[in-house]
């Protein structure tokens, strides 16, 4: 099997770069991680750091065994999870801090079976004869709209999203007076 992986980014409209990323294809270990800190809240790139961080931790010190790739993607992300958590606790200013998360382990005794984990709106594509396939979907209210109407496009679902939240705040407002 051919691999082949790359990273891009794009720097958006805010001054800090949260993005972190780690990649290892020896022949021991296929691990792929990239984490975007949730932008708006202060430490997001300390949290994408910690999560990439444990990823490559877990990956490094234990030999991967051929049954445990997939519980040692989840171990790590479990650790990651941790790692962010206790450094919450260490400020007040970190207390919202968060990332999202995407991560893909190659079986080196079954090459052509990966596990995958993921948690917010970061992703994994495939491409395979130039097909670019999204393998996972977003943990995100959008998604979640467009699962529930798939029917509607982009624009219909922003119309519907701001619809609900405006009505919410209205029936909130009504509810306090």
């Amino acid at each position: 099997m051919n691999l082949a992986v790359s990273y891009a980014q794009i720097q958006g409209p805010r001054a800090e770069h949260q993005d972190a990323y780690y990649g290892s294809a020896s022949n021991k270990t296929r691990v792929f991680t990239v984490c975007d800190g949730m932008g708006g809240h202060e430490g997001g790139a300390i949290a994408a750091q910690l999560a990439v961080e444990a990823v490559r931790a877990t990956f490094s010190r234990k030999p991967l065994q051929s049954e445990s790739c997939s519980e040692q993607l989840h171990y790590s992300v479990m650790q990651a999870n941790e790692s962010i958590f206790v450094a919450q606790k260490t400020s007040p200013k970190l207390a919202t801090m968060g990332t999202t998360l995407v991560a893909l382990v190659f079986n080196p005794w079954l090459p052509a079976e990966a596990s995958a984990v993921w948690a917010g709106d970061s992703r994994i594509y495939r491409l395979r004869t130039n097909e670019l396939t999204q393998l996972t979907s977003d943990h995100s209210l959008m998604q979640r709209y467009r699962d529930q109407n798939p029917g509607l496009s982009t624009k219909e679902l922003e119309t519907l999203y701001i619809r609900q939240h405006r009505d919410a705040g209205s029936q909130l407002s009504d509810q306090r007076l």
